[in-house]
């Protein structure tokens, strides 16, 4: 929890001290008659002015920060589903703004808190696995997928095996990952739920675009694009993996435009610098130095803060580099990559990592690019991309975070 903590002003040492006033309150509260013997204390009045001024610096916290002062004060009083509430405004709050580690430990507190919720296990499960918090990922959303079964909520048994499946994505457990998918598409469309049937397809998308075969890609890339609603937050992202799936398979020209129309509605900076780096490697890989030189700079500049994305873009950037023949930069990058990965227990990414390092160790001259064999396929998915990602006046569209463009390949943890 240090890392909360650390947070500049006052709202680091109040979200810490929140942090164990959840955790106290919810090992006193298994049962009803144990919720209704916990004594409170007073917030002192050192402790008051520094939520006062915690509460000037983040405004949308004021909610939280009350809720998180009568968890003090009244603990007996205070219903669960309020503090899981408060704790999940808190990550929420963090995860727009990248600070994953931080938006974990509070969708954790909000788990803890809320423990008949599966939605709070979902939460908790989806952030500890951005946060390469592997283990605990497995066991939330495990917890998730039983609650939401008990209480017949099929949106959120959708979402756990889809949290799962990303998970074991990350770890290289492929069949793990495949199967949860699949069980998660078929639930989604059995019971009418489009959205999350186009974002079981694009998962889908995602694995198929490491593992193929391209021709099940394809049909994944359209189901999910016809199924997405035009304003959903994914559809960016479903460009950007469509996109990189045409740049696996080195057909770079044609992922160019689908990434830069990606990159005019994702917002949130740990995933723009992911796009930025998978445009690096598709203008490197179509011999067009001055755009990856401009993807190179602000990817750099992006993953230097904020660093869940980090093992892929060291990746990208070293595929880039090494086809326009920077092959000391190229070397630089792989070795970052590798470290990341090791870092984050990215499994696959560090294996792919430590293979494209000794390639460019060897100068090994990596293939050109290919002429589509199916440019006509290629060009169906592109144009319904395009035309559902025309740039959009309105609120949906212009709101700081109101588009996340959640990244479904390529997590790096």
């Amino acid at each position: 929890m240090e890392v909360v903590k650390r947070l500049d002003g006052a709202r680091g040492p109040v979200l810490f001290q929140a942090l164990r006033y959840v955790y106290e309150w919810s090992r006193g509260t298994a049962d009803e008659a144990a919720r209704t013997r916990l004594e409170g204390r007073p917030v002192s009045v050192a402790a008051r002015e520094l939520m006062d001024d915690a509460t000037e610096e983040v405004p949308e916290l004021a909610g939280a920060f009350e809720t998180f002062a009568a968890l003090r004060e009244s603990p007996a009083e205070i219903a669960p589903a309020r503090v899981g509430g408060a704790c999940r405004g808190v990550a929420a709050w963090a995860e727009e703004r990248s600070l994953i580690t931080v938006a974990a430990h509070f969708a954790e507190a909000a788990a803890y808190a809320d423990t008949e919720s599966p939605e709070c296990a979902n939460d908790a499960g989806r952030l500890c696995r951005r946060a390469a918090l592997n283990e605990r990922a497995a066991l939330w959303f495990d917890r998730a997928f039983y609650a939401a079964r008990r209480l017949k909520r099929r949106r959120e048994m959708i979402r756990a095996l889809l949290g799962y499946g990303s998970l074991a994505k990350n770890m290289g457990h492929m069949d793990a990952a495949l199967d949860a998918y699949e069980r998660a598409a078929r639930l989604a469309r059995r019971t009418r739920r489009r959205k999350q049937a186009a974002e079981a397809y694009h998962d889908l998308l995602a694995i198929t675009a490491e593992i193929g075969p391209f021709e099940h890609a394809e049909m994944h890339a359209l189901t999910a694009a016809q199924l997405y609603p035009a304003t959903h937050p994914y559809l960016p992202a479903l460009a950007h993996d469509w996109a990189f799936l045409l740049v696996r398979i080195r057909h770079y020209t044609p992922a160019l435009p689908l990434l830069r129309l990606a990159l005019l509605r994702i917002e949130r900076p740990g995933i723009r610098a992911l796009v930025w780096s998978t445009l690096a490697w598709a203008a490197g890989g179509a011999q067009r130095a001055p755009q990856f030189e401009e993807a190179e700079r602000e990817a750099l500049a992006l993953v230097a803060k904020y660093d869940e994305y980090a093992p892929a873009v060291y990746i990208h950037l070293a595929e880039g580099a090494r086809r326009i023949g920077r092959w000391t930069d190229a070397t630089a990058y792989s070795a970052a990559a590798e470290r990341a990965s090791a870092e984050r227990g990215a499994a696959m990414l560090e294996v792919e990592a430590r293979e494209l390092l000794q390639a460019i160790k060897d100068q090994t001259e990596p293939p050109g690019e290919l002429v589509p064999a199916d440019p006509d396929g290629i060009e169906l998915v592109r144009v319904t991309l395009t035309g559902r990602l025309q740039p959009r006046k309105g609120p949906e569209t212009n709101q700081p975070g109101a588009n996340p463009g959640g990244i479904r390949s390529r997590p790096g943890g």
